[in-house]
């Protein structure tokens, strides 16, 4: 849905792990070493002191000018800049402050409509805990290994004692589903014991249940820099479906409804295919 003056919601994605380079992966963003989220934290560091704001305006505008130049234009969809990550070694996070997030983003938000970071998965590593404090949702991603479930479910007390349980919604991956299997043409070898419904079980909520996604399909589009959301075949319709929920509570999307028509087209085509080989294959075992 585009905002009241006709636009589109200008959406910034940031590398919020100092240690991977993931979201400039997915987007297929080649590395530049002098525009990062490294390079703007060392901008930032320059104009805090010991927590506090330097009294140099000229200073703070370019350092200000300089993180709004890290943001990358994504060349398939015009309304969305990533800042992307960098590597750093261990003894480098040392030198990055909690403070310098609460300042990048209190820039960034300046600018965007829609601020997404993808955090380390880690509650006690020096990004998680300020970015998890400021921001208005935190989605988990979960995954059918009972161990992960289970040492989340031990999180939701740190998260409680933090203040930030309230934000926390849950995302399954990687689902594996005997129906949506069987419609892409797979059989499951076992009934699976530990499914989705056991994880709500657990007292997790989930807002999503993203499909396990063909190794192939996954690859080729990591390979293209274009992410399964952008995807237009069939088979990936379902996966985006899932994903479109989680994008429809940060921001109404406008195209869901038809996303699910689409899936429902599919559904009926393959299972009609089904039953056409179903007939076939009884006549010749009649024969």
């Amino acid at each position: 849905v585009k905002k009241k003056d006709g636009t589109r919601p200008k959406v910034a994605l940031i590398e919020g792990d100092l240690q991977t380079l993931s979201v400039g992966t997915l987007l297929g963003y080649a590395d530049d070493e002098k525009l990062n989220l490294k390079t703007a934290m060392e901008k930032i560091s320059k104009i805090l002191v010991n927590g506090e704001l330097v009294d140099d305006e000229l200073a703070i505008r370019s350092t200000n000018d300089f993180i709004k130049t890290c943001f990358r234009k994504y060349d398939k969809i015009d309304n969305l800049y990533a800042l992307t990550g960098s590597h750093l070694r261990m003894d480098e996070l040392d030198e990055v402050r909690p403070e310098y997030y609460f300042y990048l983003l209190s820039v960034v938000k300046e600018y965007f409509d829609v601020v997404i970071l993808d955090c380390n998965s880690s509650l006690v590593h020096v990004s998680s805990g300020p970015l998890l404090e400021l921001c208005g949702q935190a989605y988990f991603i979960l995954n059918l290994d009972f161990n992960n479930v289970r040492n989340n479910k031990r999180y939701q007390k740190t998260l409680t004692d933090l203040g930030i349980f309230d934000k926390v919604q849950y995302v399954l991956n990687e689902d594996m589903d005997a129906e949506y299997r069987a419609l892409m043409g797979q059989d499951m070898l076992e009934p699976l014991q530990f499914n989705s419904d056991a994880i709500e079980e657990f007292g997790f909520n989930l807002i999503s249940k993203i499909p396990e996604i063909p190794k192939e399909i996954f690859l080729n589009r990591l390979y293209r820099g274009l992410p399964i959301i952008l995807d237009e075949t069939d088979y990936t319709l379902k996966a985006r479906i899932e994903i479109s929920k989680i994008a429809n509570s940060i921001w109404t999307v406008d195209n869901f409804d038809w996303l699910q028509k689409e899936f429902n087209r599919y559904q009926k085509k393959v299972n009609k295919v089904a039953a056409k080989r179903g007939s076939i294959l009884g006549f010749l075992k009649n024969e």
